[in-house]
């Protein structure tokens, strides 16, 4: 529509340049005539009123109609017999020749310079506009917001509705070689939500696919404007979705514009290549960790089971073959190690169970928002059910608190460390379970008042097996498989888990959860 508008006030402009130009000059000669008596001051000022049109307007036509009527004006205004026309006298021709070429020389060295200076502004405009989206999804990550950037971004630029097609993370071989039927596994973005009746047309999917399927500019000649451009985004053979723009009329498929836009989508062919080579990698790193984390776990429940199982095999035999020699007293202490040992035996499984659940949530856990002081009084209650004599102390903030969080991995974080501080600060220690905000996470503290942990240990601690050499198997426990799974699900999480000795003496466990999802 501006584009039109400016079209048509062009014109209008021009001609109200050139009345003006002549007018003034008409006065100025009439002037200097009336001081002067001397008519050639008027061939100079139209001379140079020529020239100022010719500058002033566009193309030629202005420099020869403004030529024709200061031809007009000098002999009916300023030359004898006045207010009459007489072009019989000598001299008239090459004054009119003359203002002629005047006015083609000036008009052609000004269409040029124009355009010279058309084209200058346009690849200023196109290298600022690149350097623009290129900066802009250099610092973009994750797939829908570069589609979204990218269809905003046209959109703003050439004010059509636009849509956005991906297909990231197919395989490339099957990507390069096979054609596809359909649209309908890719992720979509519109411009805006109206677009989508248009692109949802039977034959503007069919044209999205065949450039897909081709790898080359496609617009379906056949149908009636308007109707959908589309273009393919590709890097290295590799096509990574397709981008269809509406076109209303011939003019908006320019060789101008679709350069532009090839350009344009050459910087966002990198940036999704980019995002899936970060993607790619991330999962690498992941499936790494896992696999480490298997090998660890392994050699840690070699170790974690035989204890307790040792213990009530041996606690069992006693009972079974000396049953007659044994005393109340100690059938009790034999039948309390048995019913601890079983209880560690059920923390074990459920730390096993905590794994398998990551192991199945592949890169990413369904985190959802979770009310924080519902999750502390859930781990608290259970581990009451053990420990019913042990005074657990609980702060959390006054305000609501939500964390994006499993909570059912959370919960076993807090169990685990609540039943190591009881564990190692005696069964009628007080322990402290804190919860803060603290910048842009949650933090949550487990202190106890026990002996605090070795010095030698510290740096070991969340390792898979964390024994110190002539401890007891029963001083190891929840050094070892419980704290890795702890580290583990907090750094799933995107938190951190660390450690530390008191001042007056036990340990302080601390580990911290994101406020907001990355």
């Amino acid at each position: 529509m501006n584009f039109l508008i400016n079209r048509f006030n062009r014109p209008i402009k021009d001609f109200l340049s050139t009345i003006s130009i002549l007018i003034t000059a008409t006065a100025l000669s009439g002037f200097l005539i009336n001081i002067t008596e001397n008519t050639s001051n008027a061939i100079t000022l139209y001379f140079l009123a020529v020239l100022c049109v010719s500058r002033i307007t566009s193309g030629y036509f202005w420099g020869i109609i403004s030529s024709i009527i200061g031809l007009i004006g000098i002999n009916y205004y300023f030359t004898y017999p006045y207010f009459v026309l007489d072009f019989t006298e000598y001299g008239y021709p090459v004054t009119f020749l003359g203002m002629l070429i005047a006015s083609l020389i000036t008009s052609t060295s000004t269409v040029k310079i124009k355009k010279d200076a058309e084209i200058s502004s346009l690849k200023e405009k196109r290298t600022e506009q690149l350097y623009e989206i290129n900066k802009t999804l250099l610092i973009t990550r994750g797939l829908e917001n570069i589609m979204s950037i990218t269809v905003e971004y046209l959109n703003k630029l050439f004010t059509l509705p636009v849509v956005f097609y991906s297909d990231l993370y197919s395989d490339s071989e099957k990507n390069v070689e096979a054609n596809i039927p359909s649209l309908s596994s890719f992720k979509v973005c519109y411009s805006r939500e109206e677009d989508k009746d248009f692109f949802s047309k039977g034959e503007e999917l069919s044209s999205a696919v065949n450039c897909y399927n081709s790898r080359q500019l496609y617009i379906n000649d056949a149908s009636p404007y308007p109707v959908g451009i589309y273009f393919p985004v590709t890097i290295q053979d590799n096509i990574l979705g397709v981008i269809g723009i509406l076109q209303n009329s011939k003019s908006d498929s320019s060789k101008a514009t679709i350069e532009l836009t090839d350009m344009i989508l050459s910087q966002v062919a990198m940036a999704l290549e980019r995002q899936r080579l970060s993607d790619k990698q991330r999962e690498i790193v992941v499936e790494s960790e896992k696999e480490k984390m298997r090998g660890n776990l392994l050699r840690s429940v070699s170790h974690d089971l035989r204890t307790p199982l040792t213990g009530i095999i041996g606690a069992t035999s006693a009972l079974l073959d000396n049953k007659k020699y044994i005393d109340r007293e100690t059938e009790k202490n034999l039948l309390l190690g048995i019913y601890d040992d079983s209880n560690w035996l059920i923390r074990l499984v459920e730390n096993l169970l905590s794994v398998t659940r990551i192991n199945e949530s592949a890169t990413t856990l369904a985190k959802a928002p979770e009310v924080v002081e519902e999750i502390v009084a859930e781990s608290v209650q259970r581990v009451k059910k053990r420990f019913p004599t042990s005074p657990i102390k609980v702060k959390v903030p006054e305000e609501f608190l939500m964390v994006p969080m499993d909570a059912v991995l959370i919960e076993q974080v807090i169990i685990n460390l609540l039943e190591n501080a009881i564990k190692y600060s005696g069964p009628d220690a007080s322990v402290l379970l804190e919860v803060y905000v603290e910048g842009k996470n949650a933090v949550f503290n487990v202190k106890d008042n026990g002996k605090g942990i070795p010095k030698d240990i510290l740096p070991q601690l969340f390792k898979s097996s964390t024994i110190k050499k002539g401890s007891s198997s029963d001083s190891s426990r929840g050094l070892g498989i419980g704290l890795s799974i702890c580290k583990t699900i907090v750094n799933v999480h995107g938190g951190e888990i660390s450690a530390q000795n008191n001042l007056d003496g036990g340990a302080t466990f601390t580990f911290t959860l994101p406020l907001e999802e990355e």
